[in-house]
């Protein structure tokens, strides 16, 4: 029996058919199914889902170890909590997208059922997709560790710019005077990284991306960097006080902190059904081409 995990948020009352059909097509292929206990709450009471045909989990830690697949619905930030839920687990991670853009979470709610059907089939491939690691450290704090698939952000807390110095390997490469600094991974580099102009990255490459944001040096432009690398940042700013965003989640450090970013020791899957790829998400997501005179 194949197991199959599902994480997502609540959806509109009018994709709630579609939703219906997913669920009764999982069933008729005979998948035993997990589902993040908030979900499960929503669908019980929206779909009168019986909760005695799945079982619930609260994160990671009680999922079984033979999970083939974890379905994630919801838009690419529904994505991104779901690749920090599964952690180390190597679950490959199907993305169906009930939001808006969609880089991440590919599978549109028109090929659902169509999508479900392939990957019962094995017509799919996986794409592994680099993580970050970012390690704060401080005086009188214990050492604290997190993961992004996207992107590690520093900003600035309130008004008026933050000075971010940055080192790799040890050698000192800038002090950018900025509203904050993106570091992003090739996965990251359509989303934030994109949006203060730094380049967009094929999902294998082998690199990291530096993207100061609103920076007083207008000569400051993004860098692309190895992922072997290992970066080192210092901020300096008037609050005591700087904002850190590693994805979908962000906390406030001290300024006596230092972080170090460098490359995860593990990666996320993501599913890929056969006839898509990467190419065409850039094309269709993107808008390339769409233009009257063509």
């Amino acid at each position: 029996m194949v197991k199959i995990a599902i994480f997502g948020k609540t959806v509109n009352n009018d994709l709630l058919p579609v939703i219906r059909e997913f669920f009764t097509r999982l069933k008729d292929h005979g998948a035993r199914l997990y589902i993040h206990e908030k979900f499960s709450d929503f669908l019980t009471e929206k779909l009168q889902l019986d909760p005695g045909m799945h079982e619930r989990f609260p994160d990671h830690e009680v999922l079984p170890a033979d999970i083939s697949f974890i379905f994630s619905l919801g838009g690419d930030g529904t994505f991104l909590e779901t690749a920090n839920i599964i952690g180390n687990l190597n679950i490959p991670v199907v993305g169906i997208n009930t939001g808006r853009l969609g880089f991440l979470a590919s599978i549109s709610l028109d090929n659902l059922v169509e999508s479900v059907d392939a990957i019962f089939k094995g017509k799919y491939s996986l794409e592994e997709r680099t993580l970050m690691r970012l390690k704060i450290t401080g005086n009188n704090i214990p050492d604290k560790t997190y993961t992004a698939l996207n992107d590690i952000t520093v900003h600035k807390k309130d008004l008026g710019m933050i000075s971010i110095h940055v080192e790799l390997n040890n050698e000192y490469l800038n002090s950018y005077w900025a509203d904050g600094l993106i570091i992003a991974s090739p996965t990251g580099s359509t989303a934030y990284s994109m949006s203060v102009g730094g380049p967009i990255i094929l999902p294998e490459s082998k690199v990291f991306i530096i993207s100061p944001v609103s920076p007083h040096n207008l000569s400051m432009r993004p860098i692309v960097i190895p992922d072997s690398d290992i970066i080192k940042l210092r901020v300096e700013s008037r609050s005591d006080e700087f904002l850190v965003s590693m994805d979908s989640r962000s906390l406030y450090v001290s300024s006596d902190c230092r972080l170090v970013v460098d490359k995860a020791p593990f990666t996320i899957k993501l599913v890929r059904i056969q006839g898509s790829c990467y190419y065409s998400t850039l094309r269709n997501k993107l808008m390339w081409g769409i233009d009257k005179r063509n």
